[in-house]
């Protein structure tokens, strides 16, 4: 049986942050981890997501848990 993986991105305006919400076999792997940035029209903004549009790839190809969520930190959302 395969395990069958997919993730969330998204941009938490409240708290200013981009992030990545991980799943497998339909259910949540674990809270949201992501990167803070208040202006979402500058370079930074855009560097985040596409790290985090990599990390995603990454994930969906089988890469492990703690090497998506390295350099990222936890987001309540």
């Amino acid at each position: 049986m395969n395990t069958q993986r997919d993730a969330i991105l998204g941009y938490a305006q409240e708290l200013g942050s981009y992030y990545i919400q991980l799943f497998e076999d339909h259910r949540t792997v674990a809270s949201c981890y992501g990167l803070r940035c208040q202006d979402t029209s500058s370079d930074q903004a855009e560097s985040i997501m596409t790290t985090l549009i990599l990390k995603k790839s990454y994930w969906m190809n089988g890469s492990a848990f703690q090497d998506i969520v390295k350099g990222l930190q936890p987001i309540s959302v």
